[in-house]
């Protein structure tokens, strides 16, 4: 029997316990059933509003799910708690820009420049921003840089001499 299987049975047997919620959003959130996790996520929650860890998920639940608006303000509220998360700020970024945030958007790709320093991640990112501006020629820059950086950072196919 999955893990997964036996948080639902745990839910129909005990809805009331402790962590039951959260448990049962992370394992449908680390099984990629992102949509399956909102509901325990949700819950978890309303039900401990401090609970960092499961606002992280829901968050990125709410974005692997394009559901932008609900993304943004979960994980806006956990970057500003946890500032060195630096993970969070592309999908952060991402989610204010698909919202039409431009100017969020942007505040959050500095920052997370000046944390992150120069990865392909952070180009990819500016590219979007800028193609969602209509500035193609520095997109494709961007995404140039990025692919560049990628392709410095890539192993070597063979390490025989």
């Amino acid at each position: 029997m999955r893990r997964l299987d036996q948080f639902g049975l745990a839910v129909k047997w005990n809805p009331q316990q402790e962590g039951l919620d959260y448990n049962l959003g992370l394992a449908y959130f680390k099984s990629e059933a992102y949509k399956e996790a909102v509901l325990p996520l949700e819950k978890e929650t309303v039900a401990h509003p401090d609970n960092l860890a499961a606002k992280r998920l829901l968050g990125m639940s709410f974005f692997m799910t394009e559901n932008y608006p609900k993304a943004s303000a979960l994980l806006s509220e956990v970057v500003a708690a946890k500032p060195k998360d630096v993970s969070l700020y592309y999908p952060l970024a991402l989610s204010l820009g698909k919202e039409g945030k431009t100017e969020a958007a942007n505040e959050i790709i500095r920052r997370m420049v000046a944390m992150g320093g120069d990865n392909p991640q952070l180009h990819i990112l500016l590219g979007q921003a800028y193609y969602e501006q209509s500035d193609t020629t520095k997109a494709l820059e961007e995404l140039r840089t990025a692919l560049s950086l990628t392709a410095k950072c890539a192993w070597p196919t063979s390490t025989r001499a």
